[in-house]
């Protein structure tokens, strides 16, 4: 029997891990997997004749795979259908607007084993299995699991085969699940909502279970680099940490990347990092204005100063730091942004995004803009895929402010790189209209500084040109095809 999971895009932005961890379970079932985007999954339904199509959605996707599952229940009224992935999990409801058989909501590894356990037997309708919700029947959550060692290793040949990924010297692994802290711009809170008193949702791998599965992927796949996936890869400095940088550093001795907060971090823990192998991070700032980070973003006990001593204690260390912050933010000003560009360049990051803020439903900062008249409280996701990652969707901001925002997120990173062209960017090319030369430079420097210091890997020229074309493609679909114009 046979899976065709469906997604709307590959990109070596990051490996879909999720179905790579369904895929694991259905094959160890027996059953063959397969992998489509969103474009090709018709003619990939045709050539596969798959038992089950199971597309994974992420709520920016929504849009474009709700359309791709009504192609394809006009062309086989009779194919099973499973939607899952993070959306339906903050959105059940979407049951009830797509044509797929049911959705799945939280983690989907055992209610997907019941799902293919019931096809394995004739049947195709999935009332009654936890964590699916249908047309017909609404079901409960089953518990979080908590021994993450007894899932089986993601099944990378699902991706790796046929994608850009078997050329790209980068594997991410995850030793965690979940998030211990309630940014407001997250979904954690509502992750938390789902699964009251159903388990602790952050969980950790033990050490030797991730060093095991990194011994098997580098063992047949070329790998320079390692990125570690976890919304947060530490929380503390602790028992695991330690046991972790001393196996790492002799079993595995490849350099990796790492997402971390700022007020965790003291002498001591940068000097274990360093002992294990950390080469780069990604620590993020989000603004320079203490109140909107704070009371807006909820991230608390995070002041400028004490974010510069860490991003200090790394560069001192020779841990490159990648970090981003978020431009229009609810209440915030140009000259906030202007101040974030200049925290930036005191913190001295060897790459520096900025990103349109997005504040999608079930999300604290949905509620928040909501409350305060920023939004419209029946905003759809529809409606926000259209402008996602372009201009601002916030009703506070004039049309001339959304234009600046937009150049500050691209020329921003170039202000960040050579703070020498910092006035000629902030005081008048911002100010300027957004253009596609703006794109290509932001493009180049951000793509430059991200392989030559956060993730830098060694390829021959045609891998250059390979994945220089992917990366170009990822990030220049929004602006060139004009989606979400300022009006």
């Amino acid at each position: 029997m046979k899976v065709l999971f469906v997604v709307r895009r590959i990109t070596i932005a990051g490996e879909p891990m999720g179905i790579m961890q369904l895929s694991a379970i259905a094959r160890k079932r027996g059953w063959e997997s397969r992998v489509a985007v969103s474009p090709e999954a018709l003619k990939a339904v045709a050539d596969e004749a798959p038992e089950l199509v199971a597309v994974s959605c992420m709520s920016g996707d929504y849009s474009d795979l709700k359309e791709t599952i009504a192609q394809l229940r006009r062309s086989h009224p009779e194919l099973p259908i499973l939607l899952g992935g993070p959306h339906t999990t903050f959105v059940p409801d979407a049951v009830d607007d797509v044509e797929a058989d049911g959705v799945c909501i939280g983690e989907g590894e055992e209610a997907f084993a019941e799902v293919l356990e019931r096809l394995e037997r004739g049947g195709r309708n999935f009332s009654g299995i936890l964590n699916i919700q249908t047309k017909e029947q609404r079901t409960a959550i089953r518990p979080l699991i908590t021994d993450l060692d007894a899932l089986p290793f993601i099944d990378r040949d699902l991706v790796y085969q046929n994608s850009d990924w078997k050329h790209f010297k980068l594997r991410s692994f995850y030793t965690s699940r979940g998030c211990p802290y309630s940014c407001a711009y997250c979904f954690n809170h509502g992750y938390r909502r789902v699964y009251h008193g159903l388990g602790p949702t952050y969980r950790k791998r033990s050490v030797d279970n991730v060093i095991a599965e990194i011994l098997e992927v580098t063992a047949k796949y070329p790998t320079e680099y390692i990125r570690f996936s976890d919304d947060v890869f530490i929380v503390r400095h602790d028992e695991w940490i330690e046991e972790f940088a001393d196996k790492y550093s002799k079993r595995v001795g490849i350099p990796f990347y790492c997402l971390i907060k700022s007020d965790i971090i003291t002498p001591e823990l940068v000097a274990v990092l360093k002992k294990a192998g950390c080469a780069s991070v990604c620590m993020s700032i989000e603004t320079a204005n203490e109140e909107l980070r704070s009371q807006v973003l909820s991230r608390k006990g995070q002041n400028n100063e004490q974010m510069l001593r860490s991003f200090d204690l790394f560069n001192a260390a020779g841990i490159n730091i990648y970090t981003n912050s978020m431009i229009g933010l609810p209440h915030s000003t140009i000259q906030d942004e202007l101040d974030t560009i200049e925290l930036y360049l005191k913190a001295k990051p060897k790459c520096g995004l900025f990103t349109i803020c997005v504040p999608y439903p079930g999300t604290e900062l949905f509620s928040y803009c909501v409350k305060n008249g920023l939004v419209r409280a029946d905003l759809t996701h529809e409606e926000i895929n259209r402008t996602s990652g372009d201009y601002s969707m916030l009703d506070s901001f004039s049309a001339k402010e959304k234009e600046v925002q937009k150049n500050i997120s691209l020329l921003g990173t170039v202000a960040v790189t050579f703070p020498w062209l910092k006035n000629l960017i902030t005081k008048r090319l911002i100010y300027l209209p957004n253009n596609k030369l703006f794109f290509l430079i932001y493009f180049l420097v951000k793509n430059y500084q991200f392989s030559k210091y956060i993730v830098p890997i060694r390829y021959s020229a045609s891998d250059y040109l390979r994945l220089g074309f992917a990366a170009l493609k990822n990030d220049a679909v929004m602006f060139i095809t004009g989606k979400g114009k300022n009006t």
